[in-house]
C-alpha cells in the first residue's frame, strides 16, 4: 500500500509540472531574445579631382601672336562632406585645402615662367621685326584616386628656341590618410642611399639597353661648339649683301600665296640676293638665326634633310609662278 501511495504522488508531481508549461491549455512559445539593429556603415568621404587651367597670349602690336602658354592642373574636392561626422570632415577640409594649396603655388609658378617667356618672345620679335618667332609652354594634367592614394601626371611641353621642342613629365603622389603628399626621400631610411641607388639602377637599365645609351646627344656644350663652327661656314659662302631666311622649328608656318607674298615684298624692297638656310638634326646656331631676316618652318613634321631641300625649292618655284600669274600652281 504504501508503495502505491508513493507511485500516486510522483504521478501527481508530473501532472502538475506538465501543466505548469500549459498556457490555456496549449504550450508556452519561447520567447525570443531581441535582435539588435544592424550597424550602419560608417560614411566614407568621396574624393573627385577637377582640372584647373590657366592661360594666356602674347601679341605684338602689329597684332602678331608670338607665344602663348596653357597650363592644365588638378585641384582635390569633396562630395559628400555635408553627410561626413565632424571629425571625419575636418580632416578631409585639411587634406583638399593642401592638395589644392601645393597646386595653386604651381600654377602661380607657371604662370611666372610663361609671362617671362612670353616677354622673351615679344622683345625677340621687335629686334628682328619678322614673323619669324613663336614660343609656347604647355602643360596638360591626368589624376588618379587610387583608394587612399591620389596619383597625378603632368605632360608638359615647350619650345623657346633651338632644334626640338622641350618635353618632360612629372608626378606627385599624395596619402589621403596621412594628409600629405610623398616624398620618397623621406620615406627611406637613409635618403642618401636612396638617391645614389636610384641613380645606380637607372643607370644600369641604361647600360642593359644599349641602343638607346647609344642614342642619347651629347654633352650640350659640344653641339654649340659645332653649331658655331658650322654657322662660320655658312656665313663664308653667304654673297655679299644677302638676305638670310633661317628655317627651324620655331619659324613661323606659311602657306604658299603667304611665302608668294613675302618674296614680293624683298623684290619691292631690292634685295639682291636671297639665301636659305636649312638647318641639321641639331638645328641652327641661335647667333645665325638671330641674324636672319626671318625665320620659316617648312612643318611641325621632321623631314631629312635633302628632302626639305627639294620641298623648299618646290615651294619657290611655286610662290614665283603664283606671282607671274603661271598656271603651275592651282
Amino acid at each position: 500500500m504504501r508503495h502505491f501511495a508513493a507511485a500516486f504522488l510522483a504521478l501527481c508531481f508530473c501532472l502538475l509540472a506538465a501543466c505548469a508549461g500549459m498556457e490555456g491549455g496549449r504550450p508556452a512559445v519561447p520567447v525570443q531574445p531581441e535582435t539588435p539593429p544592424p550597424e550602419t556603415p560608417p560614411v566614407e568621404p568621396e574624393y573627385q579631382l577637377d582640372a584647373a587651367t590657366a592661360e594666356n597670349t602674347f601679341t605684338a602690336e602689329d597684332g602678331t601672336e608670338v607665344a602663348h602658354y596653357t597650363y592644365t592642373l588638378l585641384t582635390l574636392a569633396v562630395v559628400n562632406g555635408e553627410e561626413l561626422p565632424r571629425e571625419i570632415a575636418e580632416a578631409v577640409e585639411r587634406n583638399v585645402d593642401l592638395f589644392n594649396e601645393t597646386m595653386a603655388v604651381l600654377m602661380e609658378k607657371s604662370s611666372e615662367t610663361g609671362r617671362i617667356m612670353g616677354e622673351d618672345a615679344l622683345s625677340g620679335y621687335t629686334v628682328w621685326d619678322r614673323n619669324s618667332i613663336y614660343y609656347y609652354d604647355e602643360t596638360s594634367a591626368r589624376g588618379e584616386l587610387l583608394g587612399e592614394i591620389v596619383s597625378v601626371r603632368l605632360d608638359n611641353q615647350c619650345f623657346t628656341g633651338g632644334a626640338h621642342p622641350n618635353r618632360y613629365v612629372s608626378s606627385f603622389l599624395f596619402d589621403l590618410r596621412a594628409g600629405q603628399f610623398i616624398n620618397p626621400i623621406q620615406i627611406a631610411d637613409t635618403p642618401e642611399a636612396f638617391r645614389t641607388g636610384a641613380a645606380a639602377v637607372l643607370l644600369e637599365k641604361l647600360e642593359e639597353r644599349g641602343d638607346i645609351l647609344g642614342s642619347c646627344w651629347p654633352e650640350y656644350a659640344e653641339i654649340a661648339r659645332a653649331l658655331s663652327r658650322e654657322a662660320e661656314a655658312v656665313r663664308a659662302k653667304l654673297p655679299p649683301g644677302a638676305a638670310l631666311a633661317a628655317l627651324c622649328i620655331e619659324g613661323k608656318l606659311h602657306s604658299s600665296e603667304e611665302l608668294a607674298g613675302l618674296l614680293d615684298t624683298w623684290g619691292s624692297r631690292g634685295e639682291k640676293c636671297l639665301a636659305f638656310v636649312i638647318g641639321g638634326s641639331f638645328g641652327l646656331d641661335e647667333g645665325l638665326k638671330r641674324e636672319a631676316r626671318v625665320r620659316l618652318s617648312m612643318s611641325p613634321m621632321t623631314f631629312p634633310h635633302h628632302l626639305a631641300r627639294v620641298m623648299l625649292l618646290e615651294q619657290l618655284y611655286r610662290g614665283f609662278q603664283i606671282n607671274e600669274g603661271g598656271k603651275y600652281h592651282k
